[in-house]
């Protein structure tokens, strides 16, 4: 049924998916030979589906499809998510295509293993924009990792990768990790003349997660120099922290806002205060 073209193409999803639910191997081989019959087709889109819902079961198969439909094959493998994908997607890490580099980093990103780690630091020279960002944010879900690895100087340059993307995946990354040696990273780049303001906002969300003294540090001296469409982000910052040394930075410098001073700024540092989980009086200034 699956393969009658003569069928609506309703009834060869619905039967695709009633496929995927049996997890036989003998299943598997008929989905990956449909896959093969027709690759760029309907059919094809259908039997990836029904590989994918099987899980596990099909992961041989989807193996020995690598030497015929790789892209459909680690495609499938990216998304089955189970540790027995780790070696297959292992081979093909450094493959030609950076499609398929990208959808290997990024779902190897997802395991916890030992070989890894050395494989996304390996990917952060890549050649493709979209495997650098994927390998990045893979390492930033390894911050149990940041120091033994010593990730924060092998992935601070990408701080000032030439897309934007990269760079704002390894400040996200950086403000995971959570230590004053990815708060001065982060710093330093915001304090480039040519870091763009969407890293610029970036970087101080990530300076407030990190939530340490340096941190609260470089978010005071920004609050002192930041212009007036980047003033929300760093109060928000402010906000995220529990450290109550905020609380009187924030009401220091309410206090001296002139007159004239945007209300809504105002607005939003009070708003802030509020988060704080002590009372504060604040003196009205309009």
């Amino acid at each position: 049924m699956l393969q009658d073209d003569s069928l609506e193409p309703e009834v060869q999803w619905l039967v695709g998916k009633v496929l995927g639910e049996f997890r036989s191997p003998l299943v598997a081989v008929g989905l990956a030979s449909c896959l093969l019959q027709k690759p760029d087709s309907e059919l094809a889109e259908i039997a990836l589906r029904a590989l994918i819902q099987m899980g596990d079961v099909a992961i041989a198969q989807l193996t020995a499809l690598l030497f015929t439909n790789k892209l459909a094959a680690v495609t499938a493998l990216a998304q089955i998510r189970h540790s027995p994908t780790i070696a297959p997607l292992l081979t093909v890490v450094d493959d030609p295509d950076p499609q398929i580099r990208y959808l290997a980093i990024e779902a190897l990103s997802s395991f916890h293993n030992a070989k890894v780690p050395p494989i996304l630091i390996q990917k952060l020279t890549d050649v493709s924009a979209v495997v650098r960002r994927a390998a990045v944010t893979g390492l930033g879900l390894r911050a149990d990792l940041h120091r033994e690895l010593q990730l924060v100087p092998k992935i601070q340059l990408l701080l000032l990768d030439l897309n934007l993307d990269v760079c704002i995946a390894t400040a996200i990354a950086l403000g995971r990790f959570g230590d004053e040696g990815a708060a001065q990273a982060l710093f330093n780049c915001y304090q480039q003349p040519a870091c763009p303001e969407s890293l610029q906002k970036q970087i101080v969300r990530c300076l407030g997660w990190i939530d340490r003294p340096f941190a609260i540090q470089c978010l005071e001296t920004i609050l002192a120099t930041a212009p007036l469409s980047l003033m929300p982000e760093v109060i928000r910052a402010f906000g995220q922290s529990q450290d109550l040394r905020t609380v009187k930075i924030l009401t220091d410098y309410l206090q001296i806002l002139p007159p004239d001073y945007p209300v809504q700024i105002k607005q939003e540092i009070a708003c802030n205060l509020g988060n704080f989980p002590k009372t504060v009086a604040v003196e009205e200034t309009s």
